[in-house]
């Protein structure tokens, strides 16, 4: 509320101006238009993971974390290759001198 740029008043009135009812103005006693202090970023991400999510079941996620949950996944199960790609890979270590049973023995070892 102490925003010597935009002050609260702008955002009462910006929201009187709209025509819908669904509408919910927060004030932060401390803080400004960027509400940029971790509190603040933390407020912001609850209000957003508290919205419905758009089908039922779903999940709010915020930036990141589908990335992160596929990482994870990755790092538990492996990257998971198409038939083609692994054909690939498998007529290029032939190509290298590498019969598919040596590549086979690779990926076991990295597992």
């Amino acid at each position: 509320m102490k925003d010597p740029d935009v002050p609260w008043r702008h955002a009462l009135a910006i929201i009187e101006s709209l025509s819908s009812r669904d509408v919910v103005l927060s004030l932060v006693k401390d803080g400004d238009h960027r509400l940029s202090e971790a509190g603040d970023i933390e407020r912001l991400i609850g209000w957003v993971k508290a919205s419905p999510p758009l089908t039922p079941g779903g999940k709010i996620l915020m930036p990141g974390e589908p990335e992160e949950a596929i990482r994870t996944e990755r790092e538990a199960g492996g990257i998971p290759l198409d038939d083609m790609t692994w054909t690939q890979i498998l007529d290029t270590a032939q190509k290298l001198g590498l019969d598919s049973d040596a590549v086979e023995a690779i990926v076991a070892r990295a597992a």
